[in-house]
């Protein structure tokens, strides 16, 4: 078993690291400002991002600990990751024998998009993995008759919520796996309302209102969701009936290559559980459906109904550990030969897809760290996102050496930064255009490179070339 803990856990570690993203340009930027400014200022900042207190706080935990940077950006993801696959081993074994439990660890070991998450910044691994571990608390607790353990699922799950307030989906995945519910159960909602407890405690002595974050929560998804395509009908019908199934079955679907055969071969394991009449897996399939279902049809206004989260593949990560369980018990039920042609064919197709969204994702940042390197010690402006890009790679590191374009141009000598990608994206999503100002004449080009835009997963998955952005990193220096 040592052995078996070594190069699964060893494995799953490497891999990640060969494949590590690291800074993505996007939310992640907005957790880290705002764990450095909880750890430096003591202040909550940054809108939704800086109200999820539990994965800002471990994360300027890091940043004390060792200093603002690409890694410790990505450090809670990449030690919730391993953990979650330890998890699934464990939770795993409570419904299948030690090859099935080692089996579906190892599914979600090598799942492309648990790999990617796993070096990038957003809460929904460390979401996963609590989640996880409160299905193991509560089974345990079930099968041994420790109340103490029902307990400690709440408690689990509501530091899952204090990561992401999606958490609040899970309280169904353990009811789910319950069963009949009986008085005991109360115990794991006591849990789970004791950490919101503290949290409306600390939020009411901080802002006066302990329910601010519900209260920013909703009104950001309800601007979102407001806006004009969510309020049509045939959108909102596509999204409840087609995307999510799209997402997780069709290989046509770019959310597909996230997720690629680990849903299908759970539904294959699911329908030989139906057809063998395994009630023991009734667990895990409530369990899956549970996590898939609500956040892709949660509403947020009924009338209109509009769902209440943009889905993207990683939303539904907290579903890995019962689709990979229920992937594996399929894949034992199978003949020997059978067996090992499902995995010859979803082994290598996890570990090309884990490169294809690595390679897609360097793209954001390619441009950037080029600039940086060109720029290094000197007085910079560039576009914000760019900007705050700059001052992690910096540490945080006291002055005014990176001004957006939000601020007046610096006094010369400085150098000003066109990242075409950032630029790009910043005027697609947010509308952000650069001032009149901010291309002075003068000045000397010393670098410019093209940036391919993303196109590897989007040529694989129709066959044919689509036209892709182009972006341009320049650095022009003023003396």
């Amino acid at each position: 078993p040592r052995l078996r803990w070594a190069l699964l856990l060893g494995g799953a570690l490497a891999w990640r690291l060969a494949l590590f993203v690291g800074p993505q340009a996007s939310d992640d930027l907005a957790y880290s400002n705002a764990a450095w400014d909880l750890i430096s200022e003591g202040r909550l900042t940054h809108g939704i991002h800086g109200l999820r207190l539990g994965y800002v706080g471990v994360m300027g935990l890091f940043y004390a600990l060792a200093g603002a940077g690409s890694f410790t950006l990505v450090l809670l993801n990449l030690v919730a990751s391993i953990a979650e696959i330890a998890l699934v081993r464990w939770v795993a074994r409570e419904f299948l024998d030690d090859a099935g439990a080692w089996l579906a660890a190892g599914l979600v070991a090598l799942l492309p998009v648990h790999v990617f998450q796993g070096t990038e910044a957003h809460p929904d691994v460390p979401l996963a993995a609590l989640t996880t571990l409160s299905a193991l608390l509560l089974i345990r607790g079930e099968r041994l008759q420790r109340p103490g353990l029902l307990v400690a699922a709440g408690l689990a799950l509501g530091a899952a919520h204090l990561m992401k307030e999606s958490a609040f989906f899970g309280l169904a995945a353990l009811f789910a796996l319950a069963g009949r519910p009986a008085r005991r159960h109360l115990r794991v909602l006591a849990g789970y309302a004791a950490v919101l407890a503290v949290e409306a405690g600390f939020f009411w002595i901080a802002t006066g209102d302990p329910f601010h974050r519900y209260h920013v929560v909703k009104s950001l998804q309800a601007g979102i969701m407001s806006s004009e395509f969510y309020l049509q009908s045939a959108p909102t019908v596509r999204r409840m009936l087609l995307d999510t199934p799209s997402m997780l079955l069709w290989p046509g679907n770019g959310g597909y290559f996230s997720f690629a055969l680990l849903p299908l071969a759970a539904l294959a394991g699911a329908g030989m559980a139906l057809w063998k009449r395994d009630r023991l897996l009734r667990g895990p399939a409530l369990w899956a459906l549970a996590l898939i279902a609500l956040p892709a049809l949660w509403p947020i206004s009924l009338s209109p109904f509009r769902p209440a989260m943009v889905v993207f593949p990683r939303v539904f990560l907290p579903a890995a550990a019962p689709l990979a369980i229920l992937a594996a018990f399929g894949l034992r039920a199978m003949h020997t030969r059978l067996r090992w042609a499902g995995l010859g064919i979803i082994v290598p197709l996890f570990l090309a897809l884990a490169v294809l969204l690595h390679l897609d994702g360097r793209y954001l940042t390619e441009g950037a760290q080029l600039a940086y390197e060109a720029s290094r010690d000197r007085t910079v402006r560039t576009d914000p996102r760019t900007a705050d890009l700059f001052r992690l790679y910096d540490g945080y590191a006291e002055g005014a050496r990176v001004r957006d374009w939000d601020l007046p141009p610096p006094a010369a000598p400085y150098d000003l930064v066109i990242n075409g990608t950032s630029i790009r994206l910043v005027k697609e999503w947010y509308g952000f255009r650069p001032p009149a100002d901010f291309t002075p004449r003068g000045g000397e080009t010393i670098l410019r490179r093209t940036i391919a835009g993303r196109q590897q997963l989007r040529g694989l998955r129709t066959g044919r070339d689509y036209p892709t952005a182009v972006d341009d990193v320049i650095v022009i220096r003023y003396p």
